[in-house]
């Protein structure tokens, strides 16, 4: 028998091919700002790169190099997020939050748009305020 197996389920897990992204992409911020502080983070970064070449592999080079431009734009928005969120930490800004919690819509945007490359349900994500 045949199976057809769904590249986002590893057993019970469903895995979202923009989180697995993200989580990536912070994972590499960590490493170029704090790793010496935490060695593990490396072990951090391998199991993510290859849980999402694992998500990719099927896909087509065009998919591939989408992923790729998609990437660069969250390390970027991921980066503006991180130091935001210093702000708000060490000098309490409330502009600061502000922009962060805009920045994060941003980032959840291109969160969807990866996981949408690759057939993937979008993430919703709701502020009240």
């Amino acid at each position: 028998m045949n199976q057809k197996v769904n590249p986002y389920h590893f057993g019970q897990l469903l895995i979202n091919p923009g989180n697995v992204a993200d989580e990536l992409v912070i994972l590499e911020i960590k490493r170029e700002r704090i790793a010496g502080e935490h060695p593990e983070i490396q072990e951090g970064i391998c199991r993510a790169s290859l849980l999402l070449d694992a998500i990719a592999k099927p896909f087509s080079d065009e998919v591939y190099n989408q992923l790729n431009g998609l990437m660069n734009d969250l390390q970027e928005v991921n980066e503006i997020q991180w130091d935001l969120e210093d702000r708000v930490r060490f000098e309490k800004s409330g502009e600061a939050a502000f922009a962060a919690r805009e920045n994060n819509s941003i980032r959840v945007g291109i969160k969807n748009k990866i996981s949408q490359l690759f057939g993937y349900p979008i993430e919703v994500k709701s502020y009240k305020g």
